[in-house]
């Protein structure tokens, strides 16, 4: 599986702090999935490859469904078992084309900062789906 985490932020502009953990979870989750970030200052050529390569496409927004790890971990395993081989977390944009819109909180915040939790509950949720344990 490929999980591609589209980021609408210039790669320069991220903190230390946060790509040393965005490293750290990059690392984790590559045991399960290949994992790409692709940082980009608007989301137009980001949705053009979401849709051409026939991904299902989250939007990770503070207007969309929060979900709890075990519902995550779910869709991700029912998308990978209905033949959805890649998947695209877009972070801080509307993309062109979205399948579910998606939220980690109400609160509004930095692009980096949604990257790092949606790369920690992605790593939670492949725990979870593997039976591993995680904490809570």
């Amino acid at each position: 599986m490929k999980i591609h985490l589209i980021v609408s932020e210039k790669e320069k502009r991220i903190p230390y702090y946060h790509r040393q953990a965005t490293n750290e979870y990059s690392k984790r989750l590559s045991r399960y999935a290949s994992v790409r970030i692709i940082y980009r200052s608007s989301m137009k050529k980001s949705a053009k490859e979401s849709s051409s390569s026939k991904a299902f496409v989250f939007r990770v927004s503070s207007q969309g469904s929060c979900l709890s790890s075990e519902e995550l971990a779910a869709m991700i395993k029912n998308l990978a078992g209905s033949g959805h081989a890649n998947i695209h977390f877009c972070i801080g944009a509307a993309p062109d084309r979205e399948d579910k819109s998606i939220s980690i909180s109400p609160l509004t915040m930095s692009p980096s900062l949604e990257t790092v939790i949606m790369l920690e509950q992605i790593y939670r949720a492949f725990r979870i789906i593997r039976g591993e344990p995680y904490h809570k």
